[in-house]
């Protein structure tokens, strides 16, 4: 009996990530913040972005353990700051941010967090 309560919710779980992956590549999610409430973390952090490389699109996915004053932004090679995608307060949770490159050159690019005292960067790589 456990092993089909299992099999269940594991294909219930896939059904909601093809559904996730239909609408973030139909396009329909252009930039999306979402607060993951059942899991609080336990540390900061930012992940690798996916996919990446990328073509125009790409999700961001970063972690808050405390209440903190968020700043996510994508710079270029050079440094420049090619956009803004977090600038709030945000409560703990786990958070996706889509980003769209559609009118930036193929290239590397670099994306920032500072929360509260926390900082990271990641490279990304722009391919079209």
């Amino acid at each position: 009996m456990a092993q089909g309560t299992d099999r269940l919710n594991s294909v219930t779980k896939l059904k909601e990530k093809a559904i996730e992956i239909h609408e973030f590549y139909s396009g329909r999610i252009v930039s999306d913040v979402r607060e993951d409430e059942e899991n609080q973390p336990l540390t900061f952090e930012l992940r690798q972005n996916y996919p990446n490389p990328f073509n125009p699109t790409t999700t961001v996915v970063y972690q808050l353990p405390k209440a903190s004053k968020v700043s996510l932004k994508v710079y270029n090679i050079l440094g420049k700051e090619v956009a803004e995608l977090v600038n709030a307060e945000q409560n703990p949770g786990t958070y996706k941010v889509s980003f769209n490159g559609a009118g930036l050159a193929s290239g590397v690019y670099f994306y920032r967090i500072i929360a509260g005292d926390f900082a990271a960067s990641r490279k990304m790589i722009l391919l079209k």
